[in-house]
């Protein structure tokens, strides 16, 4: 939309008087339109590389990084013309809101990339245990070093870095797998998909790991209900895990149902554990597997629109639905539960690929 808005903006100019053409020409073109123009390709630049990322084949930590570089160059060149152009600051009010808006701007700039690094590692953790979870998956176990740690909802997520520099790019955001009881240890449950991920299983106890977080609004405490649904693909059970463990130590007797899709058995995370806690909540857990071994007694193929609408519970009045999965997946579960009349105030998705 910003970049609609700002490429409407020389376009009506050149449709209310067609000599205002001259302005896109960088040779001839004063400098208040030249510093337009460029703020206009980075801009240009932001949108593209973040819709495209993979398709262009950059590397996360490489995109975060110009991503920040475009964003400074877009609002540093888009005062520059506002200044040249005069006009947009010509009173005594509009010249206060364009000095606070950048100085405001700069304000949150400073805080992001220089004062709260510094503050995150003025509180590390430590890598106390690293135990293989399911097929390329890892359980990462942290402990807080010298303080209390953090405090957060299940189902919500954290930054997580490893990098030893203060102002490195090298955060990758991972939803935390356990339950809010057994604070201030925590643990993430990763798995191995490329880039960062990649040799997540050779890190060694010991390693020092820092956390900025907790943020997100995928949790139940936030959404009370009569009872929820909950449907996972894949790695999208870690947030859920963290759910039920958490309302497991509750000792919560609300309805619950899980649906849960993985490609084959080896790829399932914690079953055993899901399994164990269906004696601990009303808890109904059924599983969906694309391959399943001989003998599988749980439903078998891909998750559909006609095996969802068969496992939803008969009565969905006063749930709430939390999905967290494949992009592909959530489309369809996302479509399904409001074709079913269900609101989207009691639709919670978490999506793991948003760039």
């Amino acid at each position: 939309m910003a970049l609609a808005l700002v490429i409407l903006h020389p376009a009506l100019l050149v449709v209310l008087d067609l000599s205002n053409a001259a302005l896109l020409n960088v040779i001839s073109a004063p400098w208040r339109a030249r510093f337009a123009l460029a703020s206009t390709v980075a801009l240009l630049a932001i949108v593209m590389t973040s819709v495209w990322r993979k398709g262009l084949r950059i590397p996360y930590e490489h995109w975060r990084r110009l991503h920040a570089i475009l964003a400074v160059a877009m609002v540093g060149l888009a005062i520059a013309h506002i200044e040249l152009v005069g006009h947009y600051v010509n009173t005594p009010l509009k010249r206060v809101i364009w000095i606070v808006y950048p100085a405001l701007w700069l304000g949150l700039l400073v805080w992001t990339q220089v004062v709260k690094p510094l503050l995150i590692r003025r509180r590390p953790y430590v890598l106390q245990n690293v135990m293989r979870a399911a097929e390329g998956t890892w359980d990462l176990i942290l402990r807080p070093v010298g303080h209390s740690g953090l405090r957060f909802r299940p189902g919500q997520f954290a930054w997580l870095s490893l990098d030893r520099r203060p102002f490195g790019h090298r955060e990758h955001p991972f939803s935390f797998s356990s339950g809010t009881a057994g604070l201030p240890e925590m643990s993430f449950t990763i798995r191995e998909r490329g880039d960062f991920t990649s040799g997540i299983g050779a890190l060694e106890p010991g390693t020092r790991v820092f956390l900025d977080g907790p943020y997100g609004h995928f949790s139940y405490t936030r959404h009370p209900a009569v009872g929820y649904v909950f449907i996972a693909g894949g790695i999208g059970i870690t947030p859920i895990m963290s759910m039920l463990r958490t309302l497991a130590a509750a000792g919560d007797r609300r309805p619950l149902h899980l649906i849960y899709a993985a490609r084959d058995e080896g790829r399932m995370v914690f079953r055993e554990e899901i399994d164990r806690l269906t004696e601990r909540l009303s808890l109904e857990v059924t599983y969906v597997l694309r391959v399943a071994p001989p003998g599988w007694e749980s439903e078998q193929g891909r998750l559909d629109p006609g095996m969802l609408a068969r496992l939803l519970p008969e009565d969905k009045c006063g749930y709430h639905f939390f999905v967290c999965g494949p992009d592909e997946m959530m489309d369809m579960v996302e479509d399904e539960l409001l074709g079913h009349g269900i609101g989207f105030g009691r639709v919670h998705s978490e999506r793991f690929d948003l760039v």
